[in-house]
């Protein structure tokens, strides 16, 4: 087991159970460049009241202040479901045309 440090507002923002789930995927946003980080200059000397996440794998990236900046980053900026919701649309009326016809009585 490993933890992360993160604000108490970040791990309110978290769903329960998922998340380390929610840390990998902002993560993986992160590497592909979907969302970026605003460089806010140096915070070390701001007071910020931490508490500690368990994870239960270590996260690949070790700064703390870092992840804390890309879950940021990933609340501000959702993920847009509109391409993928499109495609299993055409998929599911693809699958319905080939469907033999029926009558209800």
């Amino acid at each position: 087991m490993s933890s992360i440090r993160l604000r108490p507002d970040q791990i309110a923002r978290l769903p329960k159970g998922q998340g380390a789930r929610v840390i990998r995927l902002a993560l993986a946003r992160y590497r592909k460049g979907e969302i970026v980080i605003q460089k806010l200059g140096n915070r070390k000397n701001e007071k910020e009241v931490l508490q500690v996440f368990a994870l239960r794998q270590r996260l690949e990236i070790g700064d703390a202040r870092l992840v804390r900046e890309i879950l940021d980053a990933h609340f501000r900026t959702p993920v847009d479901h509109s391409g993928e919701l499109a495609r299993w649309d055409a998929i599911c009326a693809e699958m319905l045309d080939h469907l033999p016809p029926f009558f209800l009585e």
